[in-house]
């Protein structure tokens, strides 16, 4: 599925009552209005849903850090318009626990059960058969990737802690040769470097501070 660079939330229902919780277990229901309107009208039982909130600007997705700024954000009034929840998994149907269910069973409970729209949205799953030397998973991953990445589930994973090593996490990453020119440790085993790029006869200053372990 694609990887997208928003806050992870769960959405509860509870009869009338629904909350969206962070990690830690905050309830920002009060900044996101629209998804709380939508999430009392999507199903009409009991449920839980994990995802991810991403901001958008127009069709551009935002990153982690403007959602971050919006819920660090104080006004009387909140308009998150531009924000939508991806869906990633369904955790209660009923208040009936479903993390310890695989991931194939319970997306078939998630599609029946819940309506998607505007501001909810499910995350599109594509599932392939793995065969080792077939290529097939990464011509997956190319085809339904988000600059972000993409994320690749085992289907019999469920969402309990021992199943963590059937979650793999795919993303670019971008390497480029540079001359190394200062060295300075800012921290105890972090170290910032000062670049310039070219070759040792012909450089050029690349005019970033690079900052690695």
């Amino acid at each position: 599925m694609p990887k997208y660079d928003g806050v992870y939330f769960e959405l509860h229902k509870n009869d009338e009552e629904i909350s969206l919780l962070n990690e830690k277990g905050e309830d920002y229901s009060e900044k996101f209005p629209q998804i709380i309107i939508e999430a009392k009208a999507c199903c009409e039982n009991n449920y839980s849903l994990s995802g991810q909130i991403v901001k958008y600007n127009g069709r551009k997705r935002g990153t982690q850090t403007d959602v971050a700024k919006w819920m660090g954000n104080e006004q009387e009034k909140y308009d998150d318009k531009n924000f939508k929840f991806k869906t990633m998994r369904m955790l209660f149907d009923e208040n009936e626990s479903i993390v310890g269910m695989p991931l194939s069973e319970s997306n078939t409970i998630l599609k029946e059960k819940i309506k998607f729209g505007e501001k909810i949205q499910s995350i599109s799953y594509k599932t392939v058969e793995h065969l080792p030397g077939s290529g097939e998973i990464e011509l997956l991953i190319e085809n339904r990737k988000t600059r972000e990445g993409a994320i690749v589930i085992d289907s019999t994973a469920t969402y309990l802690k021992e199943d963590v090593e059937k979650y793999y996490e795919w993303k670019s990453n971008y390497c480029i040769n540079v001359i190394v020119k200062e060295k300075e440790e800012v921290e105890q085993g972090q170290y910032k470097y000062l670049c310039e790029v070219g070759t040792a006869k012909n450089t050029q200053w690349s005019g970033e501070v690079y900052r690695t372990d």
